[in-house]
């Protein structure tokens, strides 16, 4: 009952803060994140965990602005997310102000083949969700969220432009094997820690990083083209979506190698703005080292 009633509030605070604008909304979200520095939160911790192993080559306060700006931008994805779900989809669509990448989308439509779209933790995920589902009908892995009554909510918005969600599972992990086979398309995203029988490690931003094995078997299994996709905040007030090749070496038969050629190609992606990668995650929590564990207090 509780959850239902969190859900319910969630909801309703998600309508109203839809009524905002969308400079409005990131102004929240930015302050949320200097919030949540002043307040020492356990995301700051995780955040300044990772960019010191990912950044080390960076001064200690260039690593702390980045650790700012980070947490600033995760509230804006948080606040944001009250126009993304709940503004109709083509006054979403009108927050993007430039696409870099278009042919290579057109190229997929016109190849027939199936097409993995990889999307990690960068600017506003969402968005790009919803840009993908506008060119493309997509079939995607879905993980239930932790409160109950969200569930169909989360649904309902994120397949209101005719996408798929199947259950993440072995069920759903089949389809979209089938559905790439058949020339279909995939939105994944691809950072996110597996569990330990379903990763290898291979390196990101210099670390020997637990990372998922399902994208190069979808890869090596179906023939699926591959495209790396973010939507990024720019100085106007809007988006920018950019859509880039990966690296050659992710169509590799071998599996180290596509992964390590995925990952590779996701670094590039972050590099355009790292302060706008979800830093709090703990993409690390496996390390080859068992006993080693990097966000232990």
């Amino acid at each position: 009952m509780k959850a239902r009633l969190l859900s319910a509030a969630l909801r309703r605070l998600l309508g109203l803060m839809s009524r905002l604008s969308l400079p409005a909304l990131q102004r929240i979200g930015r302050l949320a994140g200097r919030f949540a520095v002043v307040w020492q939160t356990e995301a700051l911790r995780i955040t300044r965990i990772n960019i010191d192993a990912c950044y080390p080559r960076l001064s200690r306060p260039q690593r702390e602005q980045l650790v700012m700006q980070s947490m600033q931008n995760t509230g804006m994805v948080a606040a944001e997310m009250a126009a993304i779900w709940e503004w109709p989809t083509e006054r979403v669509l009108q927050l993007i102000q430039h696409v870099e990448g278009l042919n290579h989308i057109e190229e997929a439509k016109q190849s027939g083949r199936g097409l993995i779209v990889l999307v990690p933790h960068l600017g506003n995920w969402e968005l790009s969700g919803l840009f993908l589902a506008h060119h493309f009908t997509i079939r995607s892995l879905y993980l239930q969220p932790k409160l109950p009554g969200m569930d169909e909510y989360m649904r309902s918005v994120r397949e209101r432009n005719g996408s798929t969600l199947v259950p993440a599972g072995k069920r759903g992990v089949m389809s979209l094997f089938t559905s790439l086979r058949e020339g279909g398309v995939t939105g994944i995203l691809p950072d996110q820690s597996p569990e330990r029988s379903g990763g290898i490690f291979v390196p990101f931003f210099g670390q020997h990083t637990h990372t998922m094995k399902l994208v190069p078997r979808l890869i090596d299994k179906t023939g699926a083209r591959v495209l790396m996709m973010t939507s990024l905040r720019n100085r106007n007030g809007g988006f920018d979506v950019h859509v880039q090749k990966p690296l050659d070496a992710i169509y590799s038969s071998d599996l180290h190698e596509s992964a390590a050629a995925m990952n590779a190609s996701m670094e590039a992606l972050i590099t355009l703005a790292p302060e706008q990668y979800q830093w709090e995650y703990k993409r690390f929590k496996h390390l080859p080292d068992k006993a080693r564990h990097m966000y232990r207090v």
